[in-house]
């Protein structure tokens, strides 16, 4: 116990992963260029770090550099030349078996648990990433792939914070940043990875001088898992606050996302399809017990994310002329109102630059079937000989599709980078989700073919703010 702050607030969480999520070691096997963080049972963990740094860094944006030291501590002033630790203390993740149950501690029989023994595979859900130019191909030197640990995943922490009394406001803003929307956590959250949701929560106060909440501290269970002693404080309206548009899409025809490697359908055929829509593996939680899917459509955020930044690089470009404004550069990196939205990588010839992280999260889309028949559909392709017009020999191959599959997104919006954000920018943004919805720009393959369109009259947008800022800019 630290002497002026005789108050522990403690809570211990349950937090599941809405999508995939990697959180890097800086290692690589030489398979792939990034692995994923492991704990001493080779099991997928989150470290106490990565969780205090998510914490520090949305702490800060909301209430400055000066509270966030008093909290959190800082290493040395630069008047006192002192240091301070941190009144907050956070544990590592735990992931969860099967059963729902934290695993902590060295256990020599986790293989045994059949979603454990997926999890502890070296690579359980890898994915190639690549970077389009403007006129839609892969640029040069381009592309890496990462290794991710599958949606579903759910793991159990504790967090606690030093007081000076039983009410705290900052042990609540603690709360509320790990029970809202925008939590993120690990690399790529901005395009698609990371986004967990908050399952349960349960928490208490302890005052140390007192003796009865003394005793009732010291009974208290040390494993993550268990909560005697503790409320349920779970509050369902914290999950929905900010900025943010719904966008519901409802295709014309077919579409397809990307280059998966197993079939959807499980009829035989002759020929195997060669062209298939990304497929993953989940974990699905059904009355507290796992079950693993090992195909479950998706669609990455990367992709939504690439295609709304070219279209948005041109519509920003049209407005800024009509206006009369001139460009420095019609480079799409180099762009402002794209920058200020998308973010920017640091220049690695440069040592002196930095980047800069966007204005948008985006996240993964997972369909809400689980690949229906009638959803699914093949389609020949034939290579046609340009000298005689007949067929081609060996070029015959077959396309997998989706059929009218809608799908949800949500755009969660930054408010601390939205200042930024100037009024030709949001007219940009505006212009591309309408194209979107309209059916004016496609997601995903052969859009020169037809598909990828959602131009249904069914497709439409909800802001939360019934278009204020995206209008108005107000916040």
């Amino acid at each position: 116990m630290i002497a002026e702050y005789s108050y522990l607030h403690l809570a211990r969480f349950v937090i599941e992963a809405d999508t995939a999520f990697a959180i890097a070691s800086g290692l690589s096997d030489g398979a792939f260029d990034a692995l994923v963080v492991r704990d001493a049972n080779n099991l997928p963990t989150i470290p106490g770090t990565s969780l205090a740094g998510v914490l520090r860094s949305q702490y800060q944006q909301a209430h400055g550099e000066e509270e966030t030291e008093d909290l959190f501590g800082y290493i040395r002033h630069y008047e006192t030349q002192a240091g301070q630790a941190s009144r907050v203390q956070v544990s590592w993740g735990c992931v969860h078996d099967s059963q729902d149950v934290p695993v902590e501690g060295i256990h020599h029989s986790a293989l045994q648990d059949p979603l454990l023994d997926r999890l502890s595979q070296d690579h359980p859900l890898t994915r190639e990433r690549v970077k389009l130019n403007e006129r839609g191909v892969a640029e040069e030197q381009k592309k890496f792939d990462k290794t991710l640990i599958p949606a579903g995943c759910r793991f159990s922490f504790e967090i606690s914070l030093w007081a000076g009394s039983c009410d705290d406001s900052q042990w609540q803003q603690l709360l509320n940043i790990l029970s809202g929307s925008a939590l993120r956590i690990g690399g790529s959250v901005r395009s698609g990875l990371g986004k967990f949701s908050l399952k349960r929560l349960h928490s208490r106060q302890f005052n140390l001088k007192d003796k009865q909440d003394y005793q009732t501290f010291a009974e208290l269970p040390n494993g993550l898992g268990e909560v005697s002693g503790l409320t349920s404080s779970l509050n369902a309206e914290q999950q929905t606050a900010g900025l943010f548009v719904d966008v519901s899409l409802h295709p014309e025809d077919y579409w397809r996302v990307g280059q998966g490697t197993e079939s959807l359908s499980d009829k035989k055929r002759d020929v195997t399809p060669q062209a298939l829509p990304v497929t993953e593996p989940s974990i699905v939680w059904e009355k507290q017990r796992a079950r693993f899917v090992p195909r479950k459509i998706v669609v990455p955020g990367s992709g939504v994310k690439g295609a709304l930044r070219h279209r948005l690089a041109f519509h920003y470009q049209r407005i800024c002329q009509k206006h009369g404004m001139t460009l420095e550069s019609s480079s799409i990196d180099e762009l402002a109102g794209v920058n200020a939205l998308f973010g920017y990588a640091a220049d690695t010839k440069d040592a002196r630059s930095k980047g800069q992280v966007g204005a948008i999260f985006f996240s993964d889309i997972y369909p809400d079937n689980e690949a229906k028949p009638a959803t699914i559909a093949q389609m020949s392709h034939t290579s046609i000989d340009r000298f005689t017009g007949g067929v081609r020999d060996g070029v015959l191959y077959v396309e997998e599709l989706l059929w009218q599959q809608p799908l949800k997104l949500t755009l969660w919006f930054d408010p601390h980078r939205l200042q930024a954000v100037d009024e030709h920018c949001r007219k940009a943004l505006e212009l591309t989700l309408d194209d979107l919805v309209k059916g004016r720009l496609a997601l995903g393959a052969a859009s020169s073919k037809g598909h990828g369109f959602f131009g249904s009259e069914q497709s439409e947008l909800k802001w939360s703010d019934n278009e204020a800022w995206i209008q108005r800019g107000a916040l």
